[in-house]
């Protein structure tokens, strides 16, 4: 994290406790995959130049360096537990109004397939999600 992550990252991992600071590692390292995707970049773009905030309980905040031309509002975002051990992070470009919605489903290839709860506890979306909800 120290190699690749920004400041604010690096620090939240430093102050959280041990048992939980891997998981939280996973929940940036995924959500920074999923934007570097969204934006067809590869690594081209270095970690450290767009910082993740998940110290707010169930939401997603978003910082981007200027040098990317890009805005955080651009962008949702949301980050699960599936399946008990399966961590997944999605982006996809926001569009105006944000009637976004994500399901899940569990699929068994040629045999069956069902809409899939995923624990409120595990789920965190984008602040800008959750405040044009609310």
């Amino acid at each position: 994290a120290r190699s690749y992550f920004g400041p604010g990252e690096v620090n939240a991992l430093d102050r959280l406790a041990p048992e939980i600071r891997e998981r939280r590692f996973h929940e940036y390292w995924t959500l920074k995959e999923a934007y570097i995707k969204a934006r067809g970049m590869e690594l081209s773009i270095a970690l450290d130049q767009f910082c993740f905030d998940l110290d707010t309980d169930g939401a997603i905040g978003l910082t981007i360096d200027a040098s990317l031309d890009d805005h955080e509002s651009n962008w949702n975002f949301w980050s699960a537990i599936v399946a008990e051990r399966f961590l997944i992070a999605l982006c996809c470009q926001r569009h105006d109004p944000c009637t976004q919605e994500v399901i899940v489903r569990e699929c068994i290839p040629l045999v069956s397939h069902r809409g899939k709860a995923v624990p409120s506890s595990t789920l965190r979306t984008s602040r800008l999600l959750v405040e044009s909800v609310a």
